[in-house]
């Protein structure tokens, strides 16, 4: 394609899912409620073989619009789901989305009039959302910088050139020159996109006018396992991309270093949990004085460390054991 000036180019908006029963049919609210001119605009939902109800109310929109479109994901992996749906779109423009996002009604419009022929891709800061008590406490912590490390999409307010973005807008052939997504990348798939994008010479741009939402999940093991798969593949794409690495992924990995030798060792060497319990103290003050910043209730300060913890300790521990671990 020529990348020439297009007021308002062929969107397609490619959602991999699976098991998204909760949060689907708001995103598909959503994206229906949408501004931009519908007969330059398409939803193309990948399912990874739920198990759930999802299926059912996705139904529900491709029988109602003619530019819904469902396709079985046999491969279940987001990557995988999004590279079908490059495959089957239309679209000049591409914008990559999970099953619980929400934004408001002109924010592929306004999007896409920043973006233009010199860049690839234009994003926004994105807002993390929660659907009950402790998925606000979650969500809360994921916010503040001591959660996400200072990842720009998430708490830098500011403009410009980034690293990385998400729920963006990106020229469907900068996407196909590079490849799509990496199918062996369980977690990080974005970033190790926008990395190669990046490594060819392309530009991502964050603006600051809009926002967009994403609902976390509510559970602690669900928690837990999300940091610890984003940990373990952040450096099976660190070998793909020697520069990759920043500062906020290394702490947590020196963090869960320090406490589990020392925990460890504590066990045989009784003064030895003199250092594991130190660190922790300092964790806890640490947590806690970031906890009162949101001026939540008493009972709930226990909550946000522990999310705290299990943020770090987690993505730590998933980190450590990535540097052994290959190709899926």
């Amino acid at each position: 394609m020529n990348r020439k000036e297009i007021k308002y180019p062929i969107i397609s908006v490619l959602l991999a899912v699976r098991n998204e029963e909760k949060f689907i049919e708001d995103t598909l609210n959503m994206l229906f409620e949408q501004d931009y001119p519908q007969d330059k605009y398409e939803v193309i939902i990948t399912d990874g073989m739920s198990d759930d109800g999802s299926i059912k109310i996705i139904k529900k929109f491709t029988k109602k619009y003619k530019n819904c479109f469902l396709y079985q994901n046999t491969k279940i992996l987001s990557a995988a789901g999004w590279n079908l749906g490059i495959e089957k779109s239309r679209g000049e423009v591409l914008s990559f989305l999970s099953g619980h996002v929400l934004f408001e009604k002109s924010y592929y419009r306004k999007l896409v009039e920043h973006l233009n022929k010199d860049i690839c891709g234009i994003g926004c800061p994105t807002i993390s959302r929660g659907k009950s008590r402790k998925g606000n406490i979650i969500s809360l912590a994921t916010r503040s910088i001591f959660g996400n490390g200072g990842a720009s999409y998430l708490s830098d307010e500011s403009a410009g050139e980034v690293d990385s973005i998400v729920y963006g807008c990106y020229w469907k052939q900068d996407i196909e020159s590079v490849g799509g997504f990496d199918e062996n990348c369980v977690r990080g798939q974005d970033w190790d996109l926008n990395t190669r994008l990046r490594s060819q010479g392309y530009k991502l741009y964050k603006i600051n006018s809009l926002r967009s939402e994403y609902f976390v999940r509510d559970t602690f093991y669900s928690l837990w396992r999300r940091q610890y798969l984003a940990g373990l593949w952040k450096t099976y794409i660190n070998r793909k991309y020697h520069n990759a690495f920043r500062l906020r992924h290394l702490i947590p990995a020196i963090f869960a270093i320090i406490m589990t030798v020392t925990m460890v060792c504590g066990a045989f060497l009784s003064w030895m949990l003199f250092f594991p319990l130190l660190v922790l103290f300092i964790y806890m003050i640490i947590s806690i004085r970031m906890t009162l910043r949101y001026k939540k209730r008493f009972n709930d300060i226990f909550l946000f460390v522990l999310v705290f913890f299990i943020l770090h300790y987690a993505y730590g521990i998933g980190f450590v054991f990535g540097l052994g671990k290959h190709e899926k």
